[in-house]
């Protein structure tokens, strides 16, 4: 029932996105007058969720949402991510507060169509780059201000024990590349 809501607030996110799962919990919420953001705190326990578009999913079999009247926070979960007939593992967190956001996102054996589906389902550009293939150890995170909203950037690091790169111009010239970490945002 919250998507509608979601897809309002996000563009860019898939037109097909559904989601499903179920969520249990309990929440206290008090808005005083003349103060501008509400107070109290909700724990919410999420299971079996799931978003998916088209042949992508992303799958959080256990989840919990705690606020303390000040910070939204999903402590870490793991996840799977299906994309292109494959499954991937992955560790997802998420915080906001009154100065911005940020999403974690963490993988043991990530791929190039893996963090595209990923980025499909989240309304985000992939922090992947578009010649590298192969399978890294990743570590991610999408943040921003929220004066800053419209510059939102990935930074992270994806370490390949062994990575091809498809040089811009279509040579066809693959190059192997062992050992390769790519930096993505913040050095």
């Amino acid at each position: 029932d919250l998507l509608p809501l979601a897809l309002a607030l996000k563009s860019h996110l898939p037109a097909d996105l559904r989601a499903g799962g179920s969520v249990g919990g309990s929440a206290h919420i008090a808005l005083r007058r003349g103060e501008a953001m509400p107070t109290g705190s909700a724990d919410f326990r999420f299971s079996r969720m799931e978003l998916r578009s088209g042949a992508t999913s992303l799958q959080v079999s256990a989840a919990r949402l705690q606020w303390d009247g000040r910070r939204l926070q999903v402590p870490a979960a793991a996840a799977s991510l299906r994309s292109g007939g494959g499954s991937t593992p992955v560790e997802l967190g998420a915080a906001l507060d009154r100065r911005g956001f940020e999403l974690t996102f963490s993988s043991p054996a990530l791929d190039s169509g893996a963090a595209a589906g990923l980025a499909h389902l989240l309304g985000v550009s992939s922090p992947w780059p578009a010649a590298i293939r192969g399978e890294a150890r990743a570590a991610f995170r999408l943040a921003s201000s929220w004066p800053q909203l419209r510059n939102t950037q990935w930074s992270g690091t994806a370490r390949f024990s062994e990575a091809s790169f498809d040089p811009p111009g279509g040579s066809g010239r693959r190059l192997t590349l062992r050992p390769l970490v790519v930096s993505v945002g913040e050095p």
